[in-house]
């Protein structure tokens, strides 16, 4: 959520401990090839570019994952030991859904919880790759967190005018409605030190209107509602 990253990719977080061996080990199996980042998918972020190994795999079909990206810790910042983690059922997200429940409390979200989803016949997320294996994500309040420290890094290192961790969290605020009363009040307190930038940033935000349009006999386009969804 709130990533243009394409389906053809998966960002994988690992341990410092270990980011290094699982490095050498993938380029020493002959079966992927390291290649440059996304550029446009990562808006041109150079903490990226320079610190997220991408590597193409060779045996992919068009219908997997060709793409695996590694992210350290450090570079997330985020602890997998720390962080609040949910388990999910495979790699491939087949509709637009919200895994953290908690954020399902108003009628703009709540009909894309993986329930509702699933009682109106929609799949969530496919099982075709990696049968077997256990993915966590993080919870979005850990997710937050993360981008909220690279968003902190990316302003003191960074020249670029253009923060992607920031347009991250913008996405997140819009589709989760983090603005909205019930969400905002719900996830600034688990966010512990961050509570006063992410409350910030959904002070700021100032969500699109929401318009309606009518095609008249005569073949013009109305519009007949412009409103915000909401006030906070």
């Amino acid at each position: 959520m709130g990533s243009r990253v394409p389906a053809s990719d998966i960002d994988l977080l690992i341990k410092d401990s270990q980011f290094d061996s699982i490095q050498a080990d993938i380029k020493a199996s002959e079966l992927f090839e390291k290649v440059d980042q996304h550029s446009g998918a990562r808006l041109s972020d150079e903490y990226v570019q320079n610190s997220v190994p991408r590597f193409f795999s060779k045996t992919a079909k068009c219908s997997d994952t060709s793409f695996v990206n590694l992210w350290s810790e450090d570079v997330y910042k985020l602890k997998i030991d720390d962080a609040e983690l949910m388990q999910v059922e495979g790699l491939t997200v087949l509709n637009p859904h919200v895994l953290d429940e908690r954020f399902t409390r108003i009628p703009e979200t709540i009909e894309l919880s993986p329930e509702k989803l699933r009682s109106h016949g929609c799949s969530t997320i496919s099982k075709r790759a990696f049968r077997g294996a256990k993915f966590f994500i993080p919870s979005i309040p850990a997710l937050c967190s993360a981008l909220l420290s690279q968003a902190e890094y990316h302003r003191q290192n960074s020249k670029s005018k253009v923060s992607r961790p920031l347009h991250q969290l913008e996405n997140l605020i819009r589709y989760l409605y983090l603005d909205n009363p019930a969400h905002r009040d719900l996830i600034l307190p688990l966010l512990g030190c961050h509570s006063d930038s992410m409350g910030e940033l959904i002070r700021r935000y100032k969500r699109k209107p929401h318009v309606v349009f009518e095609r008249g006999p005569d073949g013009e386009v109305k519009v007949i509602e412009k409103r915000i969804v909401y006030n906070n």
